[in-house]
């Protein structure tokens, strides 16, 4: 048997998804807990994340033989006590056993969350990218980082905006859509891809924010240049955030988001 469970977590206390030999995880975590609750089984999850990123909406599979026994409505609230305040199940439904969370997804959506008030918001220390100077007010660093992320949109390779150490050859991705605004005191970038290159989106990011400071004048020639230098700084970790998991069709995934900038 094979559930499909939404997660939600904070990553500020792990080293990112992945099980690392030295440092704590999330899927290490989470692994314990379920053994915990129904013996040995396999997690597999929709994606790796960096140290300290944090999701909304992350998805993965647990594969157990007890699962058969146990609905899969009733699964978020019996594996609650067993995990830390920071990470929980959402919800949880049956899917077939060659649904793979990572190689299944039609798209990503990860949204980056720039913290634009000043005195700076001490609850939002670790879960955005905390601006130490303010090179402009919210609205015109949104507005600018927005105009810029137009560029990026459309399929392109990708190299100039992935870090080293990146080990995928073909680094040509589509951008379904790069938008960014003014949300309170938040500037708000979400992006959705069909893929995503190792610190993509924080490059993105890092780069838009160059752009918006006149740090970096010419993004197209950044894009076309295929080489990570030609880009700008990579943000902070603590700002990302995986949004959501698309494994519908495309036409349903871009309704689902037209009321960003409703």
């Amino acid at each position: 048997m094979k559930f499909l469970l939404e997660l939600s977590f904070v990553g500020s206390n792990y080293h990112g998804w992945q099980v690392q030999q030295n440092a704590p995880s999330v899927q290490k975590t989470f692994q314990a807990a379920c053994e915990k609750q129904i013996g040995p089984c396999k997690i597999t999850g929709c994606s790796r994340t960096d140290a300290g990123v944090h999701a909304k909406r992350f998805y993965c599979t647990v594969e157990n033989d007890l699962l058969a026994s146990i609905p899969p409505e009733s699964f978020p609230l019996a594996i609650a006590h067993r995990l830390p305040p920071d990470l929980s199940v959402r919800s949880a439904r049956i899917v077939p056993d060659d649904f793979h969370p990572r190689y299944d997804a039609k798209a990503k959506e990860y949204e980056y969350l720039i913290c634009t008030s000043f005195p700076s918001d001490p609850f939002l220390q670790g879960r955005s990218w905390m601006l130490l100077k303010k090179d402009m007010d919210g609205e015109t660093l949104a507005r600018r980082m927005n105009e810029g992320a137009q560029m990026l949109v459309g399929y392109h390779d990708f190299s100039s905006f992935c870090a080293a150490g990146g080990k995928v050859e073909d680094k040509r991705r589509t951008v379904y859509y790069c938008r960014v605004k003014k949300q309170g005191e938040m500037v708000v970038l979400q992006i959705c891809a069909d893929g995503f290159l190792y610190n993509m989106v924080r490059i993105v990011t890092g780069t838009l924010y160059d752009y918006a400071c006149g740090r970096i004048t010419d993004l197209s020639s950044a894009l076309e240049a295929r080489d990570r230098d030609a880009a700008g700084r990579t943000a902070p970790a603590e700002g990302l955030y995986l949004n959501r998991v698309f494994y519908e069709d495309e036409e349903r995934r871009r309704a689902q988001n037209e009321a960003f900038f409703g």
